[in-house]
Order: C-alpha cells, then sequence, then structure tokens
C-alpha cells in the first residue's frame, strides 16, 4: 500500500516535464540489491531498439471523440521501438517540439501505451533481465502512425 506520493519538485502538467514521482510504501520490499547505472543507459541503443511496455490501461482510443474504452482487467504487454529524438521533436503537433533530454519517444503503431498506463515501466530485454528504461508520460491518441510515445527517462532523475 502506498503511504505517501513524492511529485517531482519541478513537474509542469503544461509542458509535460518532469513527469515523474516517488512512491514510498508503507512496508519495505524484499529487494536484495538495488544498482544505479554509472553510465546513461541510452548509450547502448540506437533508433529501432525494442523496448516492452506494460499496463492495464485502455486498449482504444478515438481521437474524434475523445473517448477510450474501459481499462484492461489483465497485464497486457506489447513491443515498441525507440524512435530518434529528432524525428520526435518533428511529428507535426506543437508538443512534439517541447521534447527535451529528460523524456524519450517510441513508435506508436500499431502497438502502444494508452490512457491508465500513466506511471508504468517501458523495459529494455538483457539476457533474462529487464532493465527499466523509463515511465509512461504521455501521447497524443494511443496506437497512431503519425504520434509518438513520451516516457519520463528514468536515468535523467537518478539523484
Amino acid at each position: 500500500k502506498v503511504k505517501q506520493i513524492y511529485y517531482h519538485e519541478d513537474y509542469n502538467a503544461t509542458l509535460n516535464r518532469n513527469d515523474i514521482a516517488i512512491l514510498e510504501l508503507e512496508r519495505t520490499l524484499p529487494i536484495e540489491a538495488i544498482t544505479r547505472p554509472t553510465v546513461s543507459l541510452f548509450d547502448a541503443l540506437v533508433e529501432g531498439s525494442a523496448m516492452q511496455i506494460i499496463g492495464f490501461g485502455t486498449t482504444k482510443y478515438d481521437l474524434d471523440t475523445l473517448q477510450s474504452s474501459n481499462p484492461s482487467s489483465v497485464l497486457r504487454k506489447a513491443e515498441v521501438s525507440l524512435m530518434d529524438t529528432e524525428r520526435c521533436k518533428n511529428l507535426g503537433p506543437a508538443s512534439y517540439a517541447n521534447i527535451e533530454n529528460d523524456v524519450f519517444c517510441t513508435t506508436s503503431f500499431p502497438q502502444d501505451t494508452c490512457q491508465g498506463d500513466s506511471g508504468g515501466p517501458i523495459f529494455v530485454k538483457s539476457g533474462t533481465d529487464f532493465i527499466q528504461y523509463g515511465v509512461v508520460s504521455w501521447g497524443l491518441g494511443c496506437g497512431f502512425k503519425s504520434t509518438a510515445g513520451v516516457y519520463a527517462k528514468v536515468d535523467h532523475f537518478n539523484d
């Protein structure tokens, strides 16, 4: 159970900046060891690198009516691909032009995160391990060819 939520002190909902929080739990989890990378996780990735997303969010979203389906009752997973930052910035909608180094983008077609997935993880599989690279932040619609999913970079907020 969550005891306290700590939002980033510079969170800006209008610009979608610093969209990350820490959850303090009522009890300690049995985690053997927590390690922090000494270099940026993104040094080893290139555009098109496969990434995994999971969540209980909606599975359909209508951009014309702004209506979405009910949240999923089962945990769903999908694979997306890392998108070059400059390509993301040039997608068209003005909100993408504001992308900075605290976030990264992925392709959103044919699979994507959607409403209700925000705050969830995005991973890269490395051998038998899954390394969390980001947290679901925002996107325009869900699963459209002309948009991208945007994620807060966890290694940007390591301090």
